[in-house]
């Protein structure tokens, strides 16, 4: 989900042991755990298509927004066959029996 590398974590637990200190850092870390397994419970107990919004929203919503697409894609290939010219040979078009008037 994160690209975090370990450098990164590294100097982020250095940064926090500074700001904290050691005794206060233990009590936030035990805190930010707790904090996880409660939201890893919450999100377990929601229906799939709710956890699977909250785990993976992108891929939510592009699933979501498949079927409009496609819609809308079989809509533009409908009217592109329907205004192409489908002449048979010896039948003039619309357009070449205008230019034929003029």
């Amino acid at each position: 989900m994160f690209d975090i590398s370990p450098e990164k974590i590294v100097i982020v637990l250095i940064i926090a042991l500074v700001v904290l200190g050691p005794g206060r850092l233990s009590d936030s870390a035990r805190a930010l755990g707790r904090a996880r397994a409660q939201l890893r419970a919450w999100t377990a107990a929601l229906p799939p298509d709710t956890a699977n919004l909250v785990r993976n929203p992108r891929g939510a919503l592009l699933d979501v927004l498949a079927e409009p697409r496609q819609v809308m894609a079989d809509t533009a290939e409908a009217a592109r066959q329907s205004v192409t010219p489908t002449t048979e040979p010896g039948h003039e078009t619309a357009l070449e029996h205008e230019g034929a008037e003029r």
